[in-house]
């Protein structure tokens, strides 16, 4: 897998941010970090127009430089970044 992603410019220990559906969260708590794997997790159930400022908040925070989502929570995340009005959401690969 980390030979997959290399293909696209990650490389081993950099920060990711993981839309993948592994972290549930909550309204007040939508992210957390795998310091194992130095991940930042998102929460997939709790992509709205309403906490999509502070997940993107998060993101750019935690220095991560790539996201790994799967499609159906990457689309989820571009819809509510278009329902909140922010163009200028994510800047990872």
């Amino acid at each position: 897998m980390h030979a997959t992603w290399s293909w696209v410019g990650w490389r081993l220990g950099e920060c990711s941010a993981v839309l993948r559906g592994a972290f549930v969260g909550s309204p007040s708590h939508l992210t957390d970090f795998d310091r194992f794997n130095n991940e930042l997790l998102l929460s997939t159930y709790h992509l709205g127009a309403e906490n999509v400022g502070r997940i993107v908040g998060e993101i750019a925070t935690s220095g991560a430089t790539s996201l790994q989502a799967y499609p159906s929570a990457l689309s989820a995340l571009c819809d509510a970044l278009r329902e909140a009005g922010i163009s200028d959401g994510c800047r990872c690969r």
